[in-house]
């Protein structure tokens, strides 16, 4: 996108917490810390067809200018319609930053996409919202949350029905093991899917059901230790050895 570089008032740029992440405080200060104006590059801001102004690129660098005091700022500006322009530049100019900290997590690229519409993180969701599983950005132990965004994606992208079949495997096999919601069981799992006809694969489930995914990860973690083998590849082994396939 074209951009124009204007100067602007630090409080008539907003923020669009849709696709935006949530404030570091703690990089905000160490920004403020060792500011200088030689070295400050311009904020990336669109300004929408109403004429307001939103903060694509610098949310952090425009949070520490407010703690200087700072009241004007240079600012690359493109022309804006709304976050479905907005978001996708924010993840390109966040997914390869060379500054430390400044690369946006996975689930940070989710939000950003779903604030667009974008196909691949609609289906992720609409996905897991039939079983019942929440996409979060943390471990969460005692909740149906999952974390392994990028697997999901991944596989969304290349395996579309062999990571929906799994997934609906998982939940039919391990209803309430929170547990099941990591990527080493969800790519397991989507092999076991992939190698077997629907009447093996209901004969894998009442196999699987004998035993927790802890107790699973726990065997696979063993024999990976002392193989010096990769736990992931030792999950899918014994998945497929444990469904007696």
């Amino acid at each position: 996108m074209k951009a124009i570089q204007k100067i602007l008032s630090v409080n008539e740029i907003n923020v669009d917490y849709s696709y935006q992440r949530e404030v570091d405080i703690k990089r905000c200060k160490r920004i403020a810390k060792n500011f200088s104006e030689i070295m400050i590059k311009p904020l990336k801001i669109a300004e929408r067809k109403d004429g307001t102004f939103w903060v694509v690129d610098g949310n952090h660098t425009l949070n520490a200018l407010k703690i200087l005091g700072i009241e004007k700022v240079s600012c690359d500006v493109f022309q804006s319609s709304g976050r479905d322009d907005e978001s996708p530049l924010f993840v390109r100019l966040n997914t390869a930053g060379e500054e430390k900290g400044k690369s946006c997590t996975p689930y940070e690229v989710y939000i950003a996409g779903l604030s667009c519409n974008d196909s691949n993180y609609m289906a992720i969701k609409e996905l897991m919202d039939s079983v019942g599983v929440e996409i979060a950005s943390g471990r969460h132990s005692n909740s149906k949350k999952v974390i392994c965004i990028g697997i999901l994606l991944n596989r969304i992208k290349c395996q579309p029905l062999a990571l929906k079949e799994a997934i609906h495997f998982i939940k039919n096999v391990w209803p309430d093991d929170n547990n099941a919601w990591n990527a080493p069981i969800i790519m397991g799992c989507i092999g076991i899917v992939g190698a077997l006809d629907e009447s093996n694969t209901k004969r894998a489930m009442n196999n699987l059901r004998k035993y927790s995914c802890e107790s699973l990860i726990n065997k696979a973690s063993a024999i990976a230790k002392a193989t010096d083998t990769r736990r992931q590849q030792c999950i899918r082994q014994v998945l497929f050895s444990m469904a007696k396939i």
